[in-house]
């Protein structure tokens, strides 16, 4: 069989199907290079996926840059709040810091709208935290609880799945995701 180039780049032998290239034959270069959300279907998009899930658990690397200025305020916002459970002050503080670009204040966000039963919104937060940084495991399950409220419970599987395998079984929100899908049962 004839060898054949690459239809993305020409150099290179075409090894792989690319589905955004309608089934043009490509080289693995540029299969990682076009890459992307719109590839969910592809074989070599999952399992680049699982070894990222794999690196993280195993040593805490992940490929994403996160706006982590603020986080030790907040963690200490949200620490205060655990004490005293005074949200309108949580919520007053937490305003010093507000940065749509953060997932830790966009989690902090929403941890004040569940402890305000106000389950939709927090829903909204949560999403906006895993979407800054998807390996931010607090935030799946605390996802996963406020998907519970709103009985959304294929969505609040889902959300406890991906913390358990970000998390290591010894992890206290990977015991939380246990015991949150136990209860789901």
């Amino acid at each position: 069989m004839a060898k054949s180039p690459c239809n993305s780049c020409g150099n290179n032998k075409g090894k792989r199907i690319c589905l955004l290239c309608e089934g043009k034959i490509i080289c693995p270069e540029c299969c990682v290079a076009r890459r992307n959300a719109d590839c969910l279907h592809c074989e070599h998009y999952l399992a680049a996926k699982r070894m990222e899930i794999d690196r993280f658990r195993s040593t805490g690397k992940h490929s994403f840059t996160a706006n982590m200025a603020f986080d030790d305020p907040i963690n200490e916002i949200l620490q205060r709040l655990e004490k005293t459970m005074d949200l309108q002050g949580a919520a007053k503080e937490l305003e010093k810091y507000a940065d749509p670009s953060s997932p830790h204040y966009c989690f902090a966000k929403g941890v004040l709208c569940l402890m305000r039963d106000d389950a939709d919104e927090a829903i909204l937060s949560f999403l906006e935290s895993v979407d800054l940084f998807p390996y931010f495991v607090p935030a799946w399950v605390n996802l996963a609880s406020a998907l519970m409220k709103t009985a959304h419970l294929p969505e609040a599987y889902d959300a406890c799945q991906v913390a358990l395998n970000l998390s290591t079984p010894n992890n206290y929100y990977h015991k939380l995701a246990q015991a949150t899908l136990d209860e789901m049962k």
